[in-house]
């Protein structure tokens, strides 16, 4: 089943970009955790999503720079915002319910948040 899909996404072409925009994910919901919880410099939810924009469309310009030969500019700008699009849907779709799960399970086992925090 798994190799259909590696086939099927391979040949259309969508694997590099699918697989570009999952890492990026993975390093805008890092970057949120470790800013957001164990530093604590951001409490609020829109600055979590604030940083996440800022750390995902950096990522996505270098991983852009670094992955695809582009021959023009719009080609770049093209293959840009398609990896910066589908990290966006992942951060959506997985970062926040990941998250909530994350900070929930930290409450339960190790310690509720204060109540600074809570009011905030």
């Amino acid at each position: 089943m798994e190799q259909k899909l590696i086939d099927t996404l391979s040949h259309l072409g969508l694997l590099n970009y699918f697989i570009s925009s999952f890492l990026i994910f993975i390093v805008g919901i890092s970057f949120v955790y470790i800013l957001g919880r164990m530093f604590e410099l951001v409490n609020s939810n829109r600055g979590r999503n604030f940083i996440a924009l800022i750390t995902i469309s950096a990522a996505s310009y270098f991983r852009t720079c670094i992955t695809f030969r582009q021959t023009n500019q719009l080609e770049f700008y093209y293959n840009m915002l398609i990896i910066f699009s589908g990290a966006i849907v992942l951060y959506v779709l997985i970062g926040f319910t990941l998250f909530d799960r994350v900070d929930h399970f930290l409450d339960k086992r190790f310690a509720k948040d204060s109540t600074r925090k809570k009011n905030k």
